[in-house]
């Protein structure tokens, strides 16, 4: 599934192509997608709107029109194209926008997980209830994690999957976040004390940074599919390095499942404190 980095990535490139052109037409071939109304609603609150800006909050894609906001999750393998109105429209699109200036944009889904949610103006973007703070929010302090943590004996690696503490984290960079701070990921967060949450908070800053820059982390089928493609996945010190060789250490990198997911740390430099 896209992080905060390859959402960051879609959404820059969206904006970069689509600021100021207006949607013509919409089409929806899989209805389902249409997340808190009906497709034909959605249709009718989407024609003849004008995208002013587009971008991102945790894991969404924020589409602002004229009036309105549509909101995008790509869940795990949503991806957008933009084309000619004449190119053939591609096997697993389910969504169309065709905009004034005879492009198409279309969003490109196998699974089918993706959804698209509208809002219109004034009204509450409900679908993003919940979410905790971005991680490159000046408000967000190791004082708030720490002091909000204590007693908690929930592993940091689901503390930091968790989008109510900060948005955007996915398994990929939760691994690397760990890894860089020396931190196991069954770290009760409750044990964590205040010098080593800067340090996490400074590394989660770091690490997604490094990752936008690069465009995001290519793993298994996503890319960005508006020209750019993720780079990262060669700085990765965790995610994917099972029976590797320690960067800082040496010791062979092992697999364990952790919050039902598949982690990936170094048992020498990542013990429980």
């Amino acid at each position: 599934m896209p992080e905060l980095p390859e959402v960051q990535t879609v959404a820059d490139s969206l904006k970069h192509s689509l600021v100021n052109a207006t949607i013509h037409d919409v089409m929806f071939l899989w209805p389902k997608i249409s997340g808190n109304l009906p497709s034909e609603e959605m249709t009718r609150c989407l024609v003849g709107k004008r995208i002013l800006d587009v971008g991102r909050r945790a894991k969404y894609i924020l589409i602002r029109l004229d009036q309105g906001t549509l909101i995008v999750h790509l869940r795990m393998e949503g991806r957008f194209y933009i084309k000619e109105s004449t190119e053939a429209i591609h096997k697993h699109s389910h969504v169309l926008l065709h905009l004034d200036d005879e492009r198409r944009v279309e969003y490109n889904d196998t699974r089918k997980f993706g959804r698209f949610y509208y809002y219109d103006e004034g009204q509450t973007l409900t679908v993003l209830d919940g979410l905790g703070k971005e991680p490159f929010d000046d408000t967000l302090t190791a004082s708030e994690l720490h002091k909000s943590t204590r007693n908690k004996k929930t592993s940091l690696k689901v503390w930091l999957l968790d989008q109510t503490h900060i948005a955007g984290i996915g398994n990929i960079y939760a691994d690397e976040i760990c890894y860089a701070s020396n931190c196991s990921p069954k770290q009760p967060v409750g044990r964590i004390p205040l010098k080593q949450w800067e340090n996490i908070l400074e590394n989660t800053r770091s690490i997604l940074n490094q990752a936008i820059l690069s465009g995001g982390t290519t793993i298994r089928t996503y890319t960005s599919s508006l020209g750019i493609t993720g780079r990262f996945q060669i700085e990765l010190n965790a995610y994917g390095r099972k029976g590797e060789a320690c960067r800082q250490c040496g010791t062979l990198m092992k697999r364990i499942v952790v919050g039902q997911r598949g982690t990936i740390y170094c048992p020498v430099c990542q013990k429980v404190r």
